[in-house]
């Protein structure tokens, strides 16, 4: 059985615990864009939310989502090497806000673009979309989508 680690020790280390840690981490992550994406991708793309170890880029555009998407195997390998530790498992990239869209709202994903609810563009949606389970994520936003439509048929009623 190991000894226990004294207060010390762990003190000296300097380890930040909880969402300060993340922040430091991101900050990070974003200070050294250039070197993980790549100059190119760097000027269209930035990091923008660490959860549960999925890191998220946000890209200029649906083209640039994709490139970066591809790139995401080599940037695991750099972002290993800058984080030093096996905290971050996952890149996940989005496009940002259409052109018109209020900053920080996610272009609408789906067969329904036209018709997603207003919650699924906002914060919610971000939210909702940082989920690592697919399966969850795709649950919640038929719940939204579903608590959205009859919202609209009790205004449309009454």
């Amino acid at each position: 059985m190991p000894e226990p680690e004294s207060l010390g020790s762990i003190i000296s280390r300097g380890r930040v615990p909880g969402p300060k840690r993340k922040k430091q981490k991101l900050k990070l992550l974003s200070v050294n864009w250039s070197h993980i994406a790549g100059d190119r991708m760097a000027e269209h793309s930035a990091p923008t939310r660490l959860i549960r170890g999925t890191l998220t880029v946000s890209a200029d555009s649906p083209a640039w989502a994709a490139e970066l998407s591809l790139a995401s195997d080599k940037m695991m390998r750099k972002i290993a090497g800058i984080v030093a530790d096996e905290s971050i498992k996952k890149v996940r990239v989005q496009s940002r806000a259409r052109a018109g869209d209020e900053a920080g709202e996610i272009a609408p994903k789906g067969p329904d673009k036209g018709n997603e609810p207003e919650e699924l563009r906002g914060k919610l949606g971000e939210d909702i979309g940082a989920l690592d389970d697919e399966e969850m994520r795709k649950a919640l936003e038929r719940l939204v989508r579903a608590s959205s439509t009859s919202k609209q048929s009790e205004q449309e009623e009454g």
